[in-house]
């Protein structure tokens, strides 16, 4: 067997691309691809050289900036991780405030401390030996910090006497798994009075889609329904399918990922076709409908159709009106403003009792309109579907459909914002920007 190519270095360092950088980088000597080690515990850890061998003394004095030792290999990608800390061999210690730390960039030239959640991502070169501590030093990262990024080490905080020799520093990066339950087993969501029953669950981390076994980046052409109804959402195409992102949902859940182009799935049978009042929650990541696309929808082609639709910055609600003639609109701008490229949870819901539709975002009613009373037809349900122009994006993690309304956190007494019980096991979970 030939062995592979090694990589060839950058022609431009100071103008290199991000994809140049990482393309370089992620490769051994030899071009072979760089070994992912292992955590305690089985944590998945990347583990990303920026020294690779020997010492570097250095003498850093009060005052001045950072020092970038201009090592070799200098930057990384995050690659979606959640958490990161700095792990080096300190061989002679430095001065009491000397540090060796993190900064991260979103184009490779200007570098900022990162998005952190309670600390810099730094370790103390004061004292000799391997830091930090066994699984110790791990920093949560911010929603803004998980995304790709090139990132750096640096140091800080000499007194131009005490100069540190290090050994094999780099950065590591890893899916948080402290408190956050493993795939297959998401919280159960409430199955009953006074919220009614489930007739239909999509969940990306529900036990049905995992046994599919699908792999980051597969196409995605099943996606089973994890009730016992059976309405699962599949395509016929071979092309432009949604793809599966094994932690690409809010930094560290999977998901299916549309990104424009690709073809919608969907079920034969309306999950709640034949019902009067229903709700339908929609986990959903960097939702942007281009020029138009719709969410979900079902029974289309008549006045007993329902559908919500999205564009770059609205979703809207059609229920019973003819044609899928849209009523209810949220806009993401103003006072009402959410975010749609960030994890929300969609609240869709229809009561009879009032003929309303309702639209909620993170349990906030975002607008409401009158619909006829009449149940909604059975037929194909879609699933992010094209509809002109731009292709619809985002992530979905799951969508659970109820065949009662939810209009209170109670689901008792009058229309009010708060989130609902299943909203709160969702979003503990899944999350929230500001969760």
């Amino acid at each position: 067997m030939t062995a592979p190519l090694p990589p060839k270095p950058p022609r431009d360092w100071e103008n290199i691309t991000t994809r140049e950088a990482f393309s370089y980088i992620r490769t051994g000597e030899n071009g072979e691809p760089t070994p992912t080690p292992t955590a305690p515990l089985g944590t998945p850890v990347v583990t990303v050289p920026v020294q690779n061998g020997g010492d570097i003394d250095v003498v850093l004095a009060p005052g001045e900036d950072p020092l970038d030792l201009g090592w070799p290999v200098v930057r990384y990608d995050s690659r979606g991780q959640n958490q990161v800390r700095v792990v080096s061999d300190v061989r002679d210690a430095g001065a009491p405030d000397a540090e060796l730390f993190a900064e991260y960039s979103e184009d490779g030239s200007s570098f900022d401390t990162p998005g952190a959640a309670s600390a810099d991502v730094a370790i103390s070169l004061a004292t000799t030996g391997p830091a930090p501590a066994e699984d110790e030093g791990w920093v949560d990262l911010t929603p803004a910090a998980i995304a790709d990024r090139l990132w750096r080490l640096q140091h800080r905080g000499g007194d131009e006497e005490a100069s540190p020799a290090l050994s094999g520093s780099h950065l590591q990066f890893r899916q948080k798994t402290a408190a956050r339950p493993p795939r297959g087993t998401t919280p159960d969501l409430p199955d009953g009075a006074p919220w009614g029953n489930i007739v239909f669950d999509i969940d990306a981390s529900g036990e049905a889609m995992q046994a599919l076994a699908y792999a980051d980046g597969d196409d995605v052409d099943l996606w089973p329904d994890e009730t016992a109804n059976g309405n699962h959402m599949t395509t016929a195409a071979v092309l432009l399918l949604p793809k599966y992102r094994a932690s690409g949902f809010n930094g560290s859940r999977p998901c299916v990922e549309w990104a424009g182009a690709n073809v919608p799935l969907s079920t034969a049978f309306n999950p709640t076709g034949g019902n009067s009042s229903y709700t339908y929650y929609v986990v959903l990541e960097g939702l942007d409908g281009g020029d138009s696309g719709r969410i979900w929808g079902a029974g289309l082609g008549d006045s007993f159709e329902y559908a919500y639709y999205a564009d770059g910055d609205t979703v809207y609600a059609a229920n019973n009106n003819l044609f899928g003639a849209p009523s209810a609109f949220a806009e993401d701008s103003g006072g009402s403003a959410w975010g749609m490229e960030d994890a929300h949870i969609y609240r869709f819901v229809k009561s009879t009792a009032s003929s309303t539709h309702f639209i909620y975002v993170d349990g906030v009613l975002k607008d409401s309109a009158g619909a006829a009373p009449q149940p909604n037809n059975n037929g194909t349900a879609w699933l992010m579907d094209y509809m002109t122009g731009l292709g619809i994006t985002g992530k979905v993690a799951r969508i659970v459909a109820y065949d009662q309304s939810h209009t209170s956190p109670d689901n008792s007494g009058p229309v009010a914002d708060g989130l609902t019980v299943p909203e709160v096991a969702l979003q503990a979970f899944w999350g929230r920007p500001d969760a």
